[in-house]
């Protein structure tokens, strides 16, 4: 083979290899977009969500402290029939 055939054939591959690495540049810039959205989205959707556990949050808190509240007037209400009860034994 002549040199020029072989410089050719050295060109040739090179240009089929350069031709490779920009589809595949070009793949991992498609892929780096398409990762970049879905981390976007996941980024959004874990700020809704803390969003709303903090507001559950503030939910639960003022159901504990409603059940608190609940719970005294329950033991008051309780210690009020107790005493009509001992009350009423009396007047037997």
């Amino acid at each position: 083979m002549a040199i020029d055939d072989i410089l050719f054939h050295r060109l040739f591959r090179q240009q089929i290899k350069i031709k490779q690495l920009e589809d595949d540049n070009e793949s991992l810039k498609l892929r780096l977009k398409t990762t970049e959205a879905t981390i976007e989205r996941q980024i959004k959707q874990i700020e809704t969500i803390t969003v709303q556990l903090g507001e559950s949050e503030s939910a639960l808190n003022e159901k504990e402290e409603d059940l608190e509240d609940l719970y005294k007037k329950m033991k008051n209400e309780v210690s009020s029939l107790d005493l009509i009860l001992i009350g009423s034994n009396f007047m037997e």
